[in-house]
């Protein structure tokens, strides 16, 4: 798709919408343009009395970057270094681009810190589920059992950069992170560029960045997770990162009972002690593995981990025979605007 220039951003819904709004203030210019990315959609906006030419290259080279960072990455492409890891499994050390390692190593401080509920090494269940084939039904119990056995981060090993999975069968998935790491990856480097009014949206997760322009205007739209088309909560947001994990966002039903793509890697099933969880912190791609992290902890231990880390924020939402109900870290929720009338707030310490 072509850049183009415009006066208001009004991303795609995905998990979550960011929204400038401009009711009360002059019209803001802004440059924008909207690509189809690591299968989802990103789009790239700078905002502010910019050379439109200059902006309109700067997002083009931008995209550029998401490109190289999929190609790195992505499990569908052969010769991406992850497929080569994973063809490796149980050999020798694979050769990896410098962000990969990296991506690895905040992957496995996040693994430790969460006690294993956020966890890379996921792949071979991931692969067994199928969610990128639309499943019809789960698959068989013991193939589950069996796939558990080639899943844990600490057989991921790390030595510069170099990686190698220490069995043979199991595989990186990096579904959880690496379209953060592209978003915040370009996000630096139009900062770098001198730009500082930008917002970098991957399939929801984003990065934003404010000046005395946008100020205040800026809100995140939380999607309802019962509820198709509408939000749950929104809350403003003027600098800092955001992503969200769903039981709506890939799922099928079976029997009645609903399966989504957001495993615990300690059964090898879809998690159930929530059914949305947003987090909010310095980077994307932290927020993106947090948010699947406390997913599967649940609103208790989740927030009670999240409280441990520098900068990060979350709102965790639940449902129970009654219906839905939400808690949230004290920051996030003292700012939080809450639109279903019907979610009971719950204090968790």
């Amino acid at each position: 798709m072509r850049a183009r220039s415009a006066w208001l951003s009004v991303p795609l819904l995905f998990a979550l919408l960011f929204q400038l709004s401009c009711r009360s203030r002059p019209r803001i210019p802004v440059v924008e343009q909207t690509n189809m990315a690591m299968g989802t959609f990103f789009t790239i906006a700078i905002y502010g009395d910019v050379d439109a030419d200059s902006a309109r290259a700067a997002i083009a080279a931008a995209f550029d970057t998401i490109r190289v960072v999929e190609n790195h990455t992505s499990t569908n492409l052969p010769e991406s270094d992850i497929a080569r890891l994973n063809r490796h499994s149980g050999k020798d050390f694979v050769a990896l681009w410098d962000d990969l390692a990296s991506m690895l190593r905040m992957a496995t401080q996040v693994s430790r810190a969460s006690g294993g509920a956020f966890d890379v090494t996921i792949g071979a269940e991931t692969a067994l589920w199928g969610f990128e084939d639309q499943p019809l039904k789960p698959p068989d119990s013991s193939a589950v059992d069996s796939c558990l056995k080639l899943v844990n981060y600490r057989d991921l090993v790390l030595e510069d950069n170099r990686a190698k999975l220490a069995r043979p069968g199991m595989r990186v998935d990096l579904g959880g992170v690496a379209k953060g790491w592209a978003v915040d990856r370009v996000f630096d480097w139009l900062l770098a560029r001198g730009y500082r009014d930008v917002m970098v949206d991957g399939g929801g997760d984003f990065h934003v960045a404010s000046t005395a322009l946008t100020a205040g205007q800026r809100h995140v739209w939380v999607r309802h997770p019962r509820a198709r088309g509408q939000y749950f909560a929104r809350f403003k947001l003027d600098n800092g990162a955001v992503a969200t994990s769903g039981d709506y966002e890939r799922f099928f039903i079976w029997k009645g009972v609903r399966y989504h793509h957001i495993l615990d890697p300690a059964t090898g099933w879809p998690a159930r002690r929530a059914v949305s969880v947003t987090v909010v912190g310095p980077s994307t791609a932290l927020c993106d593995a947090w948010a699947t992290a406390v997913f599967v902890l649940g609103p208790e231990e989740g927030l009670r981990r999240i409280r441990q880390q520098k900068g990060l924020e979350a709102l965790v939402v639940s449902a129970d025979s009654t219906g839905l109900w939400w808690t949230a870290t004290d920051s996030l929720a003292q700012r939080l605007e809450v639109l279903d009338e019907n979610a009971r707030f719950k204090k968790v310490n």
